[in-house]
């Protein structure tokens, strides 16, 4: 028996047959020295629902002469550390669509054989949303030793290893 004001959490975790909250559609072309991302962000999940701190990062090569970044909504930068554009969404609505489009100018040298073009990756929490679709609906605390149960629960999804390959 836990003492009082603790409580006793139940997690679980479910990797099958789950609804993925976001929409990732990406067109990336490439001209000799020139690079252009359109980014479409979508979230299939009910408009009741809000993500939290979406985050958004796209690999760029290290040898970048000019950039052009530009973020419909929330904000865009490029980190030159971690060689990549980080795109971030303090709140995103349920069932919203958010553009980004970059362009990048690199350097005459530039091969493309250099630079591999790593996966995009999507980081996001969304609070009181379960993907899988589980809901707890009746739940029964045998206790003989007198403890009180508190009526409460919190849903939490969170985006795990969210990638996506060009």
């Amino acid at each position: 028996m836990p003492p009082d004001g603790e409580f006793i959490l139940m997690n679980y975790r479910i990797a099958d047959n789950i609804a993925v909250p976001f929409k990732l559609m990406c067109l990336f072309s490439q001209t000799d020295n020139k690079m252009e991302y359109k980014i479409k962000l979508k979230a299939e999940f009910d408009k009741t629902y809000t993500a939290q701190d979406v985050e958004l990062v796209i690999p760029v090569p290290n040898n970048l002469l000019k950039k052009n970044i530009n973020a419909g909504v929330g904000k865009a930068k490029h980190d030159p550390e971690k060689n990549s554009v980080v795109w971030r969404l303090k709140k995103f609505q349920g069932k919203r669509e958010a553009l980004l489009r970059v362009d990048l100018e690199t350097s005459k040298e530039y091969n493309d054989s250099q630079w591999n073009k790593p996966p995009i990756s999507l980081n996001y929490s969304i609070p009181m949303y379960t993907s899988s679709g589980v809901i707890v609906t009746f739940l029964k605390v045998s206790e003989k030793s007198g403890y009180k149960a508190h009526k409460w629960i919190r849903y939490l999804t969170k985006s795990g290893d969210y990638t996506h390959r060009l």
